[in-house]
């Protein structure tokens, strides 16, 4: 049947830019339908869970908040009984730094925009991912004799 189809081609197309700005008026029926969740969401965002002496910046291959991130996973994974050997994080993962001073709960869904999970799996090639990644609590054994065995823990390139 899908040979008796007729073909359909399209014989043109035109496109219309619709700008939108702050020029715009505002429209008062969908202000009042989202202003009561824009409050209460504004409300628990903007509570503090934090203060920091300093800001915590990512840095590449190292930063502080590359170490804080990789850190905090090392430490939920052991609390939560996961075998494993090292945490690490992405630097690419990281959008933002943290403020010095008060840090409010939106910033961490700035900083991680997107819901994280743990995932545990065998690394091949651990030795080459090392140069590029921020690891904590790692130990690897690259073959020598035991003197030049490495345990490492926070390596950074």
């Amino acid at each position: 049947m899908a040979g008796c189809s007729p073909k359909l081609r399209l014989s043109s197309s035109e496109k219309t830019l619709y700008p939108i700005s702050a020029n715009q008026p505002k429209d008062s029926v969908i202000i009042a339908y989202y202003l009561p969740y824009k409050m209460r969401l504004d409300s628990q965002m903007n509570e503090n869970i934090a203060v920091s002496a300093i800001e915590i910046v990512k840095g590449k291959p190292e930063g502080p908040l590359n170490n804080l991130m990789a850190d905090a996973m090392y430490e939920t994974g052991r609390l939560k009984n996961i075998s494993f050997d090292i945490a690490y994080t992405n630097y690419g993962g990281l959008r933002i730094s943290l403020p010095k001073g008060n840090i409010p709960l939106f910033k961490v869904f700035e900083l991680i925009p997107f819901e994280l999970s743990t995932r545990t799996g065998a690394i091949p090639c651990l030795p080459q991912i090392i140069w590029q990644t921020v690891v904590t609590g790692l130990r690897y054994s690259l073959g020598l004799p035991k003197k030049e065995n490495m345990m490492l823990n926070s390596v950074m390139h």
